[in-house]
């Protein structure tokens, strides 16, 4: 069985972070706080913080965080707590 770290690094390494990043951008505003909780959970994983910010996620968390739906705009936000 694979732990939480390992299922995060198989994410990252099979290109998830840009399709995640993606539906935050493009998605509904449910899949966009859905989306916003997967990223949240990966991003306790230190290895991986740097491989999901980029400049390109910035942009749209600094865009879910004023204009998301309130489950989005929360989960941004521990995300960045992290």
């Amino acid at each position: 069985m694979l732990t939480n770290s390992e299922n995060a690094c198989a994410i990252v390494t099979h290109g998830g972070i840009p399709t995640l990043v993606e539906i935050c951008w493009l998605g509904t505003l449910g899949a966009q706080a859905t989306t916003t909780l997967s990223l949240k959970n990966l991003a306790v994983v230190q290895e991986l913080i740097t491989t999901i910010v980029d400049d390109k996620t910035i942009v749209i968390i600094i865009n879910l965080v004023s204009l998301g739906k309130p489950m989005a705009q929360n989960n941004v936000v521990i995300a960045l707590q992290l």
